[in-house]
């Protein structure tokens, strides 16, 4: 047989599967393509007004809408938590499963204490809808003041034991020129006190602080009647912290967790607030997990303070000590972070339903521990691999920190 004889019935063979495989029909649309399809259109969260315009309104007042979330899928539609945008926002549901056609009620509020000048905030709804799972809804507005101080809180931070802070706070608002104000009216007497003076043609309080011999933590509040049937009364709280003459940037140093091929780090500057020359003579740990160096700077002393070991106990202070006869030592708190504990998530948003349901009302924006059920929380003890025994400790002794995975929590459904 020629070599021509062989290769003609091969070809003619190939284009006959040719033409075939042109005139095969088409995939069934119930195949691999219409269940991916279904898949998408199981469950579909839809809004017709997912933004809402509640224009003006005085700051205090609370805005209250109801946004319509509807199932335009073929299975039902789960809500599974919703995520607000600030802590001003309480959201509620009417129901937290919603059937193929059904509705559901998302009802936002909104308090205004506190804000002012435009608005734009909402929440986020998370469902169990494949195509978008995820759904925004916005609150927008204007949230106007009548009369009241620029800022509700005057933070003085840190003044000097013996001296006095004074500080002028000036008002804001849409009704300023029909305010009457009286005068102000202190809880703190001999400490804390205002005055209403006139300065670039408008009216200020002027705020007083003596902060005395004891160091620590104050807060006083101030108080004027307007004069006006809304607001009726103008407040102002004034905190500060009394200190001696050196004072540190920190109060609390956080290091991660200790790793051989990473120790972590913290820096902290101490400086004088009277700008006085000082030196640093030590830095001490009496739990002996830190260390630390100091170096002469512009602004003070800069301190880096670095942890040396692992240990079970994630507390101590740190003991700087100076050339200050009148301010030995200056302390500070410090806290190591457990790279394997597992803390219990914060719920971002209190979501409960409007009618009664055997569904439990709170849901928390992410589980407590891996793998934990998504809806309900019911803790129970899980055994240890390795139990650990502690001793009855004295009153003022803490109990001893149990090491990473001696025992777990975990919620069930």
């Amino acid at each position: 047989m020629t070599r021509a004889a062989i290769l003609i019935p091969l070809g003619l063979l190939g284009l006959a599967q040719w033409v075939a495989c042109r005139h095969e029909p088409a995939p069934d649309a119930s195949g691999a393509d219409g269940r991916s399809q279904a898949r998408l259109d199981a469950a579909v969260a839809a809004c017709d007004q997912p933004e809402f315009d509640f224009g003006t309104v005085r700051q205090g007042q609370s805005v209250r809408h109801a946004f319509g979330l509807h199932n335009t899928g073929t299975e039902a539609l789960t809500i599974d938590r919703v995520r607000a945008g600030c802590s001003c926002i309480v959201a509620q549901v009417s129901q937290r499963e919603i059937p193929p056609g059904g509705e559901a009620e998302i009802v936002v509020r909104l308090k205004t204490r506190g804000r002012k000048g435009d608005q734009t905030l909402g929440v986020r709804v998370f469902t169990n809808a494949p195509q978008q799972p995820e759904l925004d809804l916005t609150l927008r507005g204007k949230v106007e003041i009548l009369a009241g101080f620029a800022t509700e809180r005057l933070y003085l931070r840190e003044v000097l034991k013996g001296t006095s802070r004074t500080e002028l706070v000036e008002l804001e608002g849409s009704r300023l020129a029909e305010l009457k104000p009286s005068a102000p009216v202190t809880n703190a007497p001999g400490r804390l006190s205002g005055d209403w003076i006139e300065q670039d043609g408008r009216r200020k309080l002027k705020v007083t602080f003596i902060a005395g011999q004891q160091e620590g933590r104050f807060s006083g509040r101030l108080t004027a009647q307007t004069g006006l049937a809304e607001p009726a009364q103008l407040g102002l709280t004034v905190t500060a912290m009394v200190t001696g003459d050196l004072v540190a940037d920190r109060g609390l140093v956080t290091f991660g967790p200790y790793r051989k091929e990473h120790t972590p780090a913290f820096e902290v500057t101490v400086r004088s607030m009277s700008h006085r020359p000082f030196k640093i003579e030590a830095v001490e740990d009496p739990g002996g997990l830190v260390s630390g160096e100091a170096q002469l700077v512009e602004a003070g002393w800069r301190i880096a303070l670095r942890l040396t070991k692992a240990s079970q106990e994630p507390r101590g202070r740190i003991r700087i000590k100076t050339d200050r006869a009148d301010q030995r030592f200056i302390e500070l708190s410090y806290l190591v972070r457990d790279g394997h504990r597992v803390r219990p998530a914060k719920a971002r948003v209190r979501l409960k339903e409007l009618e009664p349901s055997s569904r439990p009302s709170l849901r928390l924006d992410r589980p407590l521990v891996p793998g934990s059920a998504k809806t309900g929380v019911r803790l129970r003890r899980v055994a240890p691999a390795n139990p650990v025994r502690v001793k009855k400790a004295r009153q003022d002794e803490p109990l001893p920190h149990p090491p990473p995975g001696a025992q777990s929590i975990q919620p069930t459904p």
